[in-house]
């Protein structure tokens, strides 16, 4: 009885341990999606910018862009 007691206590905190990383995985991939999404928008706004000639901006942008990345 008392191993069959302490068998599942041991299941029940492997099945904590479980769901503590699916719900970690969860985030990280929320995560994810969103800088994806905004990797999208920038990209399309820098291609807009350099082929309607706004390469001045366009370089701003992306100097911008480069500090934002490496302040992470």
């Amino acid at each position: 009885m008392f191993l069959a007691k302490e068998r599942s206590m041991k299941m029940q905190e492997q099945l904590r341990e479980i769901h503590a990383y699916a719900d970690n995985l969860r985030d990280e991939q929320k995560t994810l999606a969103i800088r994806r999404h905004d990797s999208r928008h920038q990209l399309r706004m820098l291609a807009e910018l350099i082929e309607s000639g706004h390469y001045d901006e366009a370089e701003r942008h992306l100097l911008a862009l480069r500090k934002e990345v490496e302040s992470r």
